[in-house]
């Protein structure tokens, strides 16, 4: 078991739009602009996206990179939030196992 953790990031719906699965062109992977290099994360956590209220969009994460973490394209989502969303930057969650 791994002690990494899901991240969670606070955004508009349309600073996600191009991020989204059907938007991305087949082959590629977006990303999300981060400061240093994020340490308690690894590949295959999720990545969340919240409108500050809510998880509007999940992906997970494939690689990761000074200032950068790469994940698969978002799947649309409405959830509960795992925790207060950052008003900046990102948050380490606890792991949530979502069902294939």
């Amino acid at each position: 078991m791994s002690d990494a953790y899901d991240v969670l990031v606070q955004t508009d719906r349309d600073a996600l739009e191009h991020k989204m699965d059907g938007a991305v062109p087949v082959g590629h992977l977006p990303f999300w602009r981060v400061t240093g290099t994020p340490r308690r994360t690894e590949p295959g956590r999720a990545i969340l996206f919240s409108d500050g209220q809510r998880v509007i969009a999940r992906g997970v994460i494939a690689k990761l990179e000074e200032g950068r973490i790469w994940f698969n394209p978002l799947e649309d989502i409405d959830e509960e939030l795992p925790d207060d969303p950052p008003s900046r930057g990102f948050k380490y969650v606890d792991p949530v196992e979502v069902p294939a």
